[in-house]
């Protein structure tokens, strides 16, 4: 699979002035990547990554392709809660669309108190390339959460593969 990826190792969550910087240098990392070695740069290098091919700059007419597709779940801004990971994959389950990863952010591991902080991600077998589709897949998955919790788009303690747990880490 092909994804712009950060170089930068990371065990805490980036600043905001990090992350300004390691936008930039996301536009420039654009790699082929196994399965597995995606799976090790997010969980035990806490890399980060955007998952669209982006020609040009990182914001969205910049994009030209992607075969991942992922959801920031975090805690709805009014009522200060969603659905745990369990909840998440139980809900996907019941409409057969599995996520290939699901992992918690640097936030849920900072604070119980934040609440559920978590990415799902699904990939497809092949290229996107038409924006349309792109929008009609994102909205689609987006659905199966709404009222549920807040949607965004770090090091990860466990990383979970369709439902597996792969790769624990003591923090």
């Amino acid at each position: 699979m092909r994804i712009n990826l950060d170089y930068q190792i990371r065990n805490v969550k980036p600043t905001k002035d990090d992350t300004k910087i390691m936008s930039t240098r996301l536009f420039d990392e654009y790699v082929d990547i196994s399965f597995n070695d995606f799976c090790k740069a997010i969980s035990e290098n806490g890399q980060s990554f955007c998952p669209g091919h982006m020609v040009g700059g990182m914001e969205k007419p910049y994009w030209t392709e992607q075969n991942i597709f992922c959801l920031d779940m975090e805690p709805d801004k009014d009522t200060k809660q969603n659905i745990t990971m369990e909840e998440a994959l139980a809900l996907l389950e019941e409409y057969n669309i599995m996520p290939n990863i699901i992992y918690p952010t640097f936030s849920h591991l900072e604070s119980s108190e934040k609440g559920h902080r978590y990415r799902i991600i699904w990939f497809l077998n092949e290229n996107i390339t038409d924006a349309r589709v792109f929008n009609f897949i994102q909205r689609c998955l987006v659905r199966f959460f709404i009222g549920k919790g807040d949607f965004y788009g770090y090091r990860r303690k466990t990383l979970y593969l369709l439902n597996e747990r792969i790769n624990e880490r003591a923090s």
